[in-house]
């Protein structure tokens, strides 16, 4: 029997002494057996040839000896180890506390100094505390900072600026009525800045040219526009101005008011938290309308009802035809809404043209008012001498001062001469003549003062 190491595994019967036939005597097969096995192992060992067909893997070839898979796996465990040892040298840090984080490289920008990850968070990590606890970093702390934001940004938070923000995309302030915003330097925005609560701004709010405040979703319906010539308020719905509001809230009153100042600083229009309007300038309209009554003035007033007009003042001043621009200006009055145009209307009370001729009715002095006015006459005498007359006449009404000559135009004369006028005052004035003839004598015409 031949070993048949090392295809597969001998088998020998143990004891030894069962490899015989009835007598005490081991065969010689089986020592010789046992021989072929020792030898074959030798063999294999010392690598004399002897291929081990079932230990072969990705680096060792089917019909390998074991000595040469020793020698192959020494060598590939020599090229490892030295591999291993160059990747140490080259990437594992010389200091045993840092951590293997320090393996990837990074590159060093703007303030960060650091060439490794871990280096790179601890310095980020000092930048935050910093910042966390109202420190600087690179000199300056978070506030001093600019903050560009370049798109859509919610803000959910108290947001403060000391110097400028700019704002290139939609910008969403606040989404709960508890946040602030507190801006303490310019705000600029170039796309649209959104503010849901409340905005409290200590310096300027800049907008563009033709830059409009409006209504989110509603810009061309209710706007306030800044344009280089002009500032537009627009607005579809009623644009309310109420002035001192918090009185509701807090009962305080301040005499607030709603004021226009011309360039020069001078009040123009004001509107007090009662209501009181005052305009310091001229008001034009094409209607007034007020729904009690209207004062105008102080101390001398004009008070217009729905029913009367009250004049409290020590003058009143009609001036018609101020800028002498019309030839037909008059004053008038009339009732039952007459329209004045007709002289001889019933209606008509009164008429002052600009010519200071008065059309109006009988004219009736009030009690108490004693009218003062002139009378004299001229009459012949039979003594020696010639005929004369005389008569005195009433002016129509009293002339502020004598006048100083009085114009006759005689339309008639029959047997007169010497038409004079000798005595003139502001009630009236004296004329006289002579007879020429015997017989009618008759003189008439009208009269003119001069001199009033």
């Amino acid at each position: 029997m031949a070993s048949v190491w090392p295809t597969s595994i001998d088998t020998f019967a143990n004891p030894i002494y069962l490899k015989v036939d009835g007598e005490d005597i081991v065969k010689a097969s089986h020592v010789v057996d046992l021989q072929d096995a020792v030898v074959a192992i030798e063999e294999v060992v010392a690598g004399a040839g002897k291929p081990l067909n079932f230990a072969s893997n990705r680096f060792i070839a089917d019909d390998s000896s074991f000595k040469s898979v020793v020698e192959a796996l020494d060598s590939e465990a020599g090229s490892i180890r030295d591999d291993f040892t160059a990747h140490k040298a080259f990437v594992l840090p010389t200091d045993p506390v840092q951590h293997h984080s320090n393996v990837i490289e990074v590159t060093s920008i703007g303030n960060l100094s650091s060439v490794n990850v871990q280096n790179a968070l601890q310095e980020h990590q000092s930048d935050i505390d910093a910042i966390m606890s109202g420190g600087t970093v690179d000199g300056a702390n978070l506030d001093d900072r600019y903050v560009n934001l370049s798109g859509s940004q919610t803000m959910q938070g108290p947001l403060a600026i000391t110097e400028s923000l700019s704002v290139n995309g939609a910008v969403i302030l606040g989404d709960d009525i508890s946040d602030t915003v507190t801006i303490s330097g310019e705000l600029t925005a170039v796309g649209v800045a959104s503010v849901n609560d409340s905005l409290t701004v200590g310096s300027n709010i800049l907008l563009q040219a033709g830059s409009k405040i409006a209504e989110q979703g509603a810009t061309n319906a209710s706007y306030l526009l800044f344009d280089t010539d002009k500032l537009e308020l627009y607005s579809h719905k009623d644009f309310i101005v109420r002035i001192d509001a918090d009185d509701a809230t807090d009962g305080l009153s301040e005499d607030a008011k709603f004021s226009i100042y011309n360039g020069l600083g001078a009040e123009v229009f004001s509107v007090d938290e009662t209501g009181d309007l005052t305009i310091g300038g001229n008001a034009t309209s094409n209607e007034w309308s007020s729904l009690t009554k209207l004062n105008i003035g102080a101390s001398s007033s004009l008070e217009i009802y729905d029913n009367k007009a009250d004049f409290d003042s020590d003058e009143y001043h009609i001036q018609l035809d101020k800028n002498d621009t019309s030839a037909t200006a008059r004053l008038y009055v009339t009732m039952d809404g007459d329209t004045g145009n007709n002289l001889a209307s019933p209606d008509l009370l009164l008429n002052l043209d600009e010519s200071a001729t008065l059309v109006t009715g009988v004219h009736k002095l009030r009690s108490g008012i004693q009218e003062t006015g002139y009378f004299g006459m001229r009459t012949f005498s039979d003594n020696a001498g010639g005929v004369f007359y005389g008569q005195g006449v009433n002016f129509k009404t009293q002339l502020t001062n004598s006048p100083s000559s009085i114009t006759l135009t005689v339309d008639e004369n029959v047997n007169a001469s010497n038409i004079s006028v000798v005595h003139m005052n502001e009630y009236g004035f004296f004329y006289e003549f002579d007879s020429v003839a015997v017989g009618a004598v008759k003189v008439r015409g009208t009269y003119t003062t001069v001199g009033n």
